[in-house]
Formats: structure tokens, sequence, C-alpha cells
């Protein structure tokens, strides 16, 4: 987000984006809302976030029309994924090597059942791309303009 006026994001991606890294820091792991840990919340909202960050730069980056829309959509699920699965790569060498506790390299109350945690983690990315992808692509069809910078 300190990227957002090079990025030229629209200001609705960049107060979700700016939302995102507030709640992290909110601690609010171990809490339950609607039923589901905030650990899951958290990770559908980080990559909805990123997947409309890197549409948005790609999209505002595709001038020539190289890449369409379909390749843009792919090309931000696929970013926002891997920043996902390398997030959890992350969380995995901070449980290895320096075991229980809080925060993002240590496992916590926001964790249970190391695999079944590490799956939930990545179904919750992979939904939170999708419908960060799935709204960006509707703004595009329907033709949706937002204020920039």
């Amino acid at each position: 987000l300190l990227w957002y006026k090079s990025f030229n994001l629209s200001i609705p991606t960049a107060i979700i984006g700016a939302f995102a890294l507030i709640l992290h820091h909110l601690k609010l792991y171990g809490n339950v809302y609607m039923g589901l840990p905030f650990d899951r919340w958290m990770h559908f909202i980080a990559t909805l976030a990123i997947a409309l960050i890197i549409f948005e730069y790609f999209k505002e980056h595709n001038k020539n029309k190289a890449l369409s829309l379909f390749a843009i959509c792919m090309i931000s699920m696929m970013v926002a994924l891997g920043a996902g699965s390398i997030i959890e790569i992350v969380e995995f060498m901070g449980y290895s090597f320096l075991g229980e506790g809080e925060g993002l390299l240590r496992y916590g109350v926001g964790d249970f059942g190391e695999w079944n945690n590490a799956c939930w983690d990545l179904m919750c990315n992979t939904l939170g791309a999708f419908v960060g992808v799935t709204i960006m692509w509707f703004i595009e069809v329907l033709g949706i303009k937002f204020k920039r910078n």
C-alpha cells in the first residue's frame, strides 16, 4: 500500500488493502466470527486484497491490451495464491524452528491440527483470491469506474 500511487490503485482497493493490514495487526487470532475462526477470515481477506491490487496493477499497465481480461484475472489469482502459499511455508518454517507461541512464526491460538490448519488456510486463500478476481471481472464488464489517487 505504500506504492498505491505508483500502482495507481483505486481508493476502494487501497482501503481494502489497508483494512487487511490493520485487521492482521489487531491480533484477533483465537476468536470466532460468524462460526469461523478469525484465522480463516484473515486468509480470505488478505488474498482478496492481494488479488484486487494485482488486478489493478496489471490492468493499469496493460495499455497496449497485450493481456486479455481473462489473462489478468488468472495472473491476479495465481499471484494471490502464490503469496498465500509462501505465507503458509513461512508459518511452517517458524513452527518447525521456534515451536509454539503467538505470531506469524509460531504455532498458537489461531492454529489447530497441523495439516488441517494449513489446508483450511489454503482453501480460504483460494476463495479470497477467487472472490477478489470475480469482483474485479464484474467491475470491468459493467464498466464501473472508481476514483484513483
